[in-house]
């Protein structure tokens, strides 16, 4: 079943087109990567899904057509974002960033999950947000996105100012979050080998159009490609 698609989506700030004539698809269960340099609409993208911008197209989420829903609406049908840059809410603590991505008053079973899922957060529970590692506030990005049990969950370059070794360590936890929960995930990245690695397919997005698609086997000479660009 999809859990999402997207037919001829145009995306605007203003008068200024961002995104062309779009075409994607996620399936249940699936993990999909859109790949891409800065600039090329990856960000536009995301906020298109979740209503923050203007768009042309349809959208469907589990086959509603959902493209003239508010935002919280979309939020509500089961769609959830770890948005670039974390935005957390810096001056309040672990568990209350993660308190403020559920749904319900029925918070302490998913709290659980996501301690579980990243240990140091459970440790750091008191802890002022601002006062995290970069890699901590993006483990608290995940796990607020997670608080509301989403069926898909978007993830806008979830590797961005990390170290390689805590890239890997996301990676890891993107892979047990999707087999555990068996959720749909949507992660738009630069990072080309961490998104191939974790992805069943790959779109490639460039100024605003899809330009290539493929499974991670098809997509392996991306990189080189990415160099000569």
């Amino acid at each position: 079943m999809e859990i999402l698609k997207i037919e001829n989506l145009n995306s605007f700030y203003d008068k200024s087109r961002i995104i062309r004539d779009l075409n994607l698809s996620v399936e249940g269960g699936e993990t999909v990567a859109v790949l891409g340099p800065n600039g090329a609409g990856k960000t536009t993208l995301i906020k298109s899904i979740c209503g923050l911008v203007k768009t042309e197209g349809k959208i469907f989420f589990k086959g509603e057509d959902i493209t003239k829903l508010k935002p919280h609406e979309r939020i509500k049908k089961g769609i959830s974002i770890s948005p670039e840059g974390r935005r957390l809410f810096p001056d309040l603590s672990v568990e209350d960033n993660l308190i403020l991505g559920s749904q319900t008053e029925e918070y302490e079973e998913q709290m659980e999950y996501v301690f579980n899922v990243f240990p140091i957060l459970r440790e750091r529970r008191r802890q002022i947000a601002k006062t995290l590692s970069g890699g901590e506030q993006q483990m608290l990005a995940v796990g607020r996105a997670l608080m509301s049990k989403p069926k898909l969950l978007l993830m806008d370059e979830p590797s961005l100012g990390l170290a390689p070794i805590i890239v890997r360590k996301m990676t890891e936890t993107i892979r047990r979050i999707k087999n555990e929960l068996n959720i749909s995930i949507l992660i738009v990245e630069q990072n080309i080998h961490m998104a191939l690695e974790i992805s069943d397919k790959a779109y490639v997005l460039m100024r605003g159009e899809i330009v290539r698609e493929g499974t991670p086997e098809t997509l392996k000479d991306l990189e080189k490609e990415y160099l000569e660009i």
